[in-house]
């Protein structure tokens, strides 16, 4: 009886799996992702993306963790943090995208947009090209809007510092209404960047506006100076609603 010599069989080697997209949302409080960016963010994590949140943690820590998202509490609000409390939330930001070196950084609104813009600057780049940003712009704040002389002084720096924020071709600057839009075109930003989305808004089937109810209306001021007080009774008097019964 012939044998013949069995030939060893080369094990394939493994293929190696491919990596998930990671997505890193810079947001300041938790409680604005949660309301706002959680369906989003639920559907790029079922889409197969890894998703990282860098917020400041208050009380949706615990629920953003059960989600299945990689949570990074930061040290900062949306206002008040100072000169020292903002270098030391930019150190940690920067710190952090070293970290995770995500491969989209969503910037939730304009404080993100700023820190996080510089941050992906200075440290986040792949193969010779920095990652991609979508910067969320909702609403430009008092910095654009004001009238003081403090804001008309300090509007074209702002605005130079948003242009070089979301600087790079590849990534979008996200708005919710037109003249959003408008005035970021006119800073120098890409129109062809610029997204315009519908707002968050409410569910009118839900909130269904209501008429107006039968019989006089009557005004009720509560915990208002001395002058606002006078000037309300004042008006019912005038109106001859005095008597009325609230």
């Amino acid at each position: 009886m012939l044998l013949t010599p069995t030939v060893p069989i080369a094990a394939a080697s493994p293929q190696p799996l491919e990596a998930r997209p990671k997505l890193l949302f810079l947001v300041t409080e938790d409680w604005y992702f949660w309301s706002d960016r959680l369906p989003f963010a639920r559907a790029l994590r079922d889409a197969g993306c890894q998703i990282v949140v860098a917020t400041r943690v208050e009380a949706h820590g615990d629920r953003i963790r059960a989600e299945g998202f990689i949570l990074h509490p930061l040290a900062w609000r949306r206002r008040g943090d100072g000169a020292l409390g903002a270098a030391r939330a930019l150190v940690a930001i920067i710190r952090l995208y070293r970290a995770e070196r995500p491969d989209i950084v969503n910037h939730l609104a304009l404080k993100p947009i700023l820190f996080g813009g510089l941050a992906r600057r200075l440290c986040l780049t792949h193969r010779g090209a920095r990652a991609n940003s979508i910067d969320w712009v909702m609403g430009l704040g008092s910095g654009f809007t004001g009238r003081s002389l403090a804001a008309r002084l300090l509007r074209p720096l702002l605005g130079l510092a948003v242009r070089l924020a979301t600087g790079g071709a590849g990534g979008r600057v996200v708005v919710q209404n037109p003249d959003d839009g408008a005035a970021l075109t006119a800073l120098g930003i890409d129109q062809r960047r610029i997204v315009l989305i519908r707002g968050s808004g409410v569910d009118t089937g839900h909130f269904a506006p209501l008429s107006e109810p039968p019989g006089p209306t009557v005004t009720v001021a509560l915990a208002l100076p001395v002058e606002f007080v006078a000037l309300t009774v004042g008006a019912t008097r005038f109106t001859g609603f005095a008597n009325e019964k609230v």
